[in-house]
């Protein structure tokens, strides 16, 4: 992607986490916290963390956001996704501004 479009702006969504899995919880963690330093440390890449503000107060999936098979998100969780990855997009500078 680089090398067509040096300028390009990547995202990495955060692996969400789920009641359904809630055992793979450390590896997500950790996953997570491996693709936040990239991100720090490489221009042009963010980390938007969708997972911590799914965690209830003790760290554990929030229930209320997912359908009944405790795996895919309902309309609430997507509530969450959109407030964070609407707030990246709006950071982006107007594609339609004469600097770009």
């Amino acid at each position: 992607m680089r090398s067509r479009q040096p300028d390009l702006r990547v995202a990495f969504i955060a692996i969400k986490p789920s009641p359904s899995r809630a055992t793979l919880q450390p590896a997500m963690q950790a996953a997570n916290q491996a693709i936040r330093e990239y991100a720090r440390e490489t221009p042009g890449v963010a980390f938007l963390d969708v997972h911590t503000p799914m965690l209830d107060a003790n760290g554990q999936p929030r229930g209320e956001l997912f359908l009944d098979d405790a795996l895919h998100m309902n309309a609430a969780g997507y509530v969450v996704w959109a407030d964070v990855v609407g707030t990246w997009l709006d950071s982006l500078p107007d594609a339609t501004s004469p600097s770009r």
